[in-house]
């Protein structure tokens, strides 16, 4: 089923994209790969720097278990030790779509991540962090040098996150 609602939610915007790449965690290498498979993209590259904000002490919890063991944090918009910034989660996904930027300079490529990366990239553009991404939702990203410029967001959930 779950593979039927991604296949539904694809846009002709995607299929001009040519190279896949995604976080290698299972939820987004999943995705993209039913997406490459249906618009007979190469194979998906996997890179880690496309990764989830580590969550430190939250990391593997769900929500309900860090509203339990952490009381108050997610109202009062607090984070546990070790929570990955921002800043520094945006660095690491800026320097895998910049590098693919300068090797795909005319192209379209479709990175498949997390919405806690898609933030973390609209911090490093100089943008809020307060925009949540449903699941097959994102967002637009231009790279132009060494810049990664935000784009257009999709809330339709009909486009994958991905840098052009």
């Amino acid at each position: 089923q779950a593979e039927d609602g991604i296949r539904d939610k694809l846009v002709t915007g995607v299929q001009t994209c040519a190279l896949p790449i995604s976080s290698d965690l299972q939820r987004a290498a999943v995705t993209a790969s039913i997406i490459a498979d249906e618009l007979r993209f190469a194979p998906v590259a996997l890179d880690k720097r496309l990764r989830e904000r580590h969550a430190g002490e939250w990391q593997g919890l769900t929500r309900i278990e860090v509203e339990e063991q952490f009381p108050g944090y997610l109202a009062s918009n607090q984070r546990p030790p070790g929570f990955e910034s921002a800043q520094s989660a945006g660095m690491r996904a800026a320097e895998c779509l910049i590098g693919l930027g300068a090797t795909h300079a005319h192209g379209c490529v479709l990175a498949v991540s997390h919405g806690g990366i898609i933030r973390a990239l609209r911090v490093l553009a100089g943008l809020a962090d307060d925009t949540t991404f449903a699941n097959l939702s994102g967002q637009w990203f231009e790279i132009s040098g060494a810049h990664v410029i935000a784009g257009e967001i999709d809330r339709k959930s009909t486009r994958l996150n991905s840098s052009h």
